[in-house]
């Protein structure tokens, strides 16, 4: 399924410029490519679903918590 989500953005590009053509032809394209959007909105969901489950494994005391040093205290520690 991953492979599939490689092609996402291309077929959006693609369903906005057929969306604008209206021969019939280019009308069920348009359909059959909204339906590919959403079955892939869908895996994507999944796998969403699935990396949230593996990380909320792991202790949240463990991140890395965004803080910068002053830089007084920096040249301070370099002294």
């Amino acid at each position: 399924d991953a492979d599939r989500l490689a092609f996402a953005e291309v077929l959006r590009d693609l369903h906005a410029r057929i969306g604008r053509d209206s021969a019939l032809p280019a009308v069920k394209l348009h359909q059959r490519i909204g339906e590919d959007l959403e079955a892939l909105d869908e895996i994507e969901r999944s796998y969403n679903k699935e990396l949230t489950q593996i990380f909320s494994r792991f202790d949240r005391s463990r991140a890395i918590v965004p803080k910068r040093e002053k830089w007084d205290d920096y040249v301070a520690h370099l002294r």
